[in-house]
């Protein structure tokens, strides 16, 4: 698969797009998570609440190129016991050129969100505060459905050393690949309209700290 997370102290090391091997499981979308910590639910209070008491929806993305290490912010993220998903798991599908129906050819162009179960979990009351970790070809279509966007971001050198430490099964689009990645790295034309930008070459708690900062509440 290609957005297998590494969870690791000195960085964020994985994360990307496409998964095509990671399969969507009953209530995976939930983040399976329970309880939260008490920062947690502060974040959730403090972003959420309205001012006649009810809480509000808040659906943050987290985006970025392969090797920026979206599934690895996913799992910190639900190891904190905030709600998240990874839309590699849950939403994303290699559609066909032509009919734009499941059952294309796994890369980069054809990696999209499936509509429905997109909008399925945005337009949702529950969660009141839900992180979206990942990226498709159409998500530019979701973007109004998000409070706020943050884009991971790291080096040239960092993504090719991430990109190549992959195996063929964790990353099916081979060198060609890695070379798209660093152009699109270096051109910003996969960056979403709008983004808080991230430096993911950090140790992956503070990426995450970060995020969350920059998820506060509205002035």
């Amino acid at each position: 698969m290609l957005g297998g997370a590494t969870v690791g102290g000195t960085g964020v090391e994985s994360g990307g797009h496409p998964d095509p091997s990671a399969q969507a499981l009953p209530g995976d979308h939930q983040a399976i998570v329970g309880l939260q910590p008490p920062e947690a639910r502060s974040l959730t209070v403090a972003l959420g609440r309205c001012d006649d008491g009810s809480m509000a929806r808040r659906n943050y993305l987290v985006d970025g190129l392969s090797g920026t290490g979206k599934s690895s912010v996913y799992e910190e993220l639900v190891r904190r016991g905030y709600r998240a998903i990874t839309t590699d798991r849950t939403w994303s599908y290699s559609a066909d050129p032509d009919t734009g129906l499941p059952g294309g050819p796994v890369g980069y162009h054809t990696w999209l969100w499936d509509r429905d179960t997109a909008l399925g979990e945005l337009e949702s009351p529950e969660p009141d505060v839900l992180f979206v970790c990942g990226g498709g070809r159409n998500r530019d279509e979701f973007l109004a459905h998000f409070t706020r966007i943050f884009n991971l971001r790291i080096d040239d050198d960092t993504m090719r050393r991430r990109l190549e430490a992959r195996t063929e099964d964790d990353w099916p689009l081979g060198r060609a690949g890695v070379e798209l990645m660093l152009e699109l790295n270096r051109s910003d034309d996969d960056r979403p309209a709008g983004a808080i930008d991230i430096d993911a070459t950090q140790p992956l708690d503070r990426v995450v700290d970060e995020i969350l900062r920059q998820a506060g509440p509205d002035d």
